[in-house]
């Protein structure tokens, strides 16, 4: 029967050198025994005293621990510092809501519009018309397509303004919305009314015809869209067109931008048809000229004409 293995003692077994033999311990340095820590950088100055004071806790100081040194620098060394614990509320988790003001910008004329308005005197000026309808089938007539906008003293209501479409001449009433320029439209039908057909026709060879800018308040436009409605007359014929207030007639434009410099229009045109686009670009913020009185091209007006052209 094999011996039986002696038990094996606890703890660490010693090491062995190459030969298998236990490697002997070196004996201790001579001296007093060593101190736990760092050593000193200079043995030979006296250790430091023990601070007196409550003991300081391991770690980082709190932030609001009136013991704690301040970081800010003293402006003035002859007045001391002092500390004061502050208490901010907790901020509340997730991201701060947006705070939702206005988005407004202040014009040079005083005025304030959003972004998506402007006052209606914005459009005042003169542009330059692009019609692709008329372009294809009139080439010789587009050449020096126009619209000249400027103010009105027979009503503060809208602005009022002459068109060159090519084949068509007039004047265009325009409002900030439909139920102002239906407003407008009534006041500047009746306007003149009074007077006949030839002194109309006078005042406007005239220049003035009661169409003098003068400064005014208008109403601001709301998404850069401007309505109109137009009277005019046919270049070619002669005809007097004085249907306003119907869909025929009727149209707006609308701007790309609050700077009010190109727009896009939609509207009805004889020949042109009922959704006639055309486009337009200001090449003047002046307008000299009055543009026709809205009177010349009248319902009585529209007769005189037919009578004269037909006998």
């Amino acid at each position: 029967m094999a011996d039986a293995p002696l038990p094996r003692k606890r703890g660490r077994p010693p090491k062995l050198d190459a030969t298998g033999n236990p490697v002997k311990k070196l004996s201790p340095p001579a001296g007093p025994p060593r101190k736990r820590g760092r050593p000193r950088k200079n043995p030979s100055e006296p250790p430091k005293p023990a601070p007196t004071g409550p003991k300081r806790g391991r770690g980082r100081p709190r932030k609001d621990d009136p013991t704690a040194p301040s970081k800010k620098p003293r402006l003035n060394s002859d007045i001391p510092t002092t500390t004061t614990a502050t208490t901010a509320a907790p901020s509340k988790r997730g991201r701060p809501r947006k705070v939702t003001t206005d988005a407004a910008s202040e014009d040079i004329n005083g005025t304030v519009e959003s972004s998506s308005g402007f006052p209606l005197d914005k459009i005042i000026g003169i542009y330059s018309l692009e019609c692709k309808e008329v372009e294809e089938n009139w080439p010789n007539e587009a050449e020096e397509m126009e619209l000249t906008i400027t103010r009105t003293s027979e009503s503060p209501l809208g602005l009022i303004g002459g068109f060159n479409l090519g084949i068509l001449e007039g004047t265009m009433l325009f409002a900030a919305d439909k139920p102002t320029l239906k407003k407008f439209r009534a006041v500047m039908s009746k306007s003149g009314a009074a007077g006949n057909v030839d002194e109309e026709a006078e005042a406007s060879s005239s220049g003035n015809g009661g169409d003098l800018p003068h400064a005014t308040q208008s109403a601001p436009v709301k998404d850069r869209r401007v309505y109109f409605s137009w009277r005019g007359r046919s270049t070619s014929e002669g005809e007097i067109h004085s249907e306003e207030g119907t869909t025929s007639q009727d149209g707006y434009i609308e701007f790309t931008t609050n700077e009010a410099i190109t727009f896009n229009g939609v509207a009805g045109f004889p020949a042109l048809g009922s959704s006639c686009k055309f486009k337009g670009t200001k090449i003047d913020n002046d307008a000299a000229d009055a543009p026709q009185p809205w009177t010349t091209f009248s319902r009585e007006a529209a007769e005189k004409e037919a009578v004269d052209r037909w006998g």
